[in-house]
């Protein structure tokens, strides 16, 4: 299975990275940090599944240049790519609240890829049981 995820912070890369590497040890895992370089590795690369945060910087060289509903951004280009070659995308996000839960309810419910979203939180292990989850009951 190959795995693509899409993060801009170090620490929740690293956190998902281990995570993957604890319980999909076949997993072949590649990373980006912003929007264009996440894309550019989506087309190439032929992955199974995407995990991307919302919010991005466009460009890895201007991290700090953070661009909120970047997943929707990759979400509507990774329809694009011919259904039996489209990955499954799991939005990973610290977004906190009912409102960007029925946000990330309705993008789920709009692009096809987009098997689901997950609350990230360093300081809980909830989110990896779900991302666990998502990825066993969707793999291809």
């Amino acid at each position: 299975m190959k795995i693509l995820i899409i993060e801009d912070s170090e620490l929740k890369r690293k956190d998902i990275e281990r995570f993957m590497k604890e319980n999909f040890p076949d997993a072949d895992v590649t990373t980006a940090a912003s929007y264009s370089s996440g894309l550019r590795k989506a087309y190439k690369g032929e992955f199974d599944v995407v995990i991307l945060d919302n919010s991005l910087p466009y460009y890895e060289d201007r991290p700090y240049d953070i661009q909120p509903d970047m997943a929707r951004n990759i979400l509507e280009e990774i329809e694009e790519i011919p259904p039996q070659k489209r990955p499954r995308c799991i939005i990973c996000s610290q977004y906190d609240g009912n409102t960007k839960e029925d946000y990330f309810r309705h993008i789920t419910e709009q692009y096809d890829c987009c098997i689901g979203y997950i609350q990230y939180d360093n300081c809980s292990s909830d989110w990896e049981e779900k991302l666990k989850i998502m990825i066993r009951d969707n793999k291809a």
